[in-house]
């Protein structure tokens, strides 16, 4: 039998955290072809295939996250990575690129409030899970477009250099 032994110690944050996102980019996972990483597992550079580049996606205030969760099935062990967003957008362009989201197969990379950027989605990719335009009821309820995508991976969420530039 397999013994797996942690042997690190973990120390609390002495600095400033703040939750949410503050850009998001995807780019078709289609069109993803790798990304090399150095000897601590940051990411050095991202490979796209011929002229794909990444799209960035705009969001309303405090209402962008990620989640890079550990799952535990019938004795697997995976990370289900996630991307939630909300837009207030209702408008005809709006429903064509949902239609042509809802669809792809994405990796996104992700900017904290802290200026810090992750990967997600560089094994097997995320799909979107959620893709609603809704009116809300009452005039002060959100009123938009609401996106998530999920999927599940081998390995955790990858941390991007600061000299990674994204093909835009």
């Amino acid at each position: 039998m397999a013994t797996c032994l942690s042997q690190t110690a973990i120390s609390k944050n002495c600095g400033y955290v703040l939750g949410g996102l503050s850009r998001l980019w995807y780019a078709n996972y289609s069109q993803y072809s790798a990304c090399t990483q150095d000897g601590t597992g940051t990411v050095t550079a991202i490979t796209l295939s011929g002229a794909a580049k990444f799209y960035e996606i705009e969001f309303e205030d405090n209402q962008a996250s990620y989640t890079d969760a550990l799952e535990l099935a019938n004795g697997n062990r995976y990370i289900k990575q996630g991307v939630t967003l909300k837009l207030a957008r209702k408008d005809a362009s709006m429903i064509d690129l949902s239609d042509d989201i809802n669809l792809a197969r994405m990796v996104f990379v992700c900017q904290d409030r802290l200026g810090n950027r992750y990967l997600l989605g560089r094994v097997n990719g995320l799909t979107t899970t959620i893709s609603d335009l809704s009116s809300g009821t009452a005039v002060g309820d959100f009123a938009g477009w609401s996106f998530a995508a999920e999927g599940f991976e081998s390995a955790r969420m990858a941390i991007l250099s600061t000299s990674v530039v994204l093909a835009v």
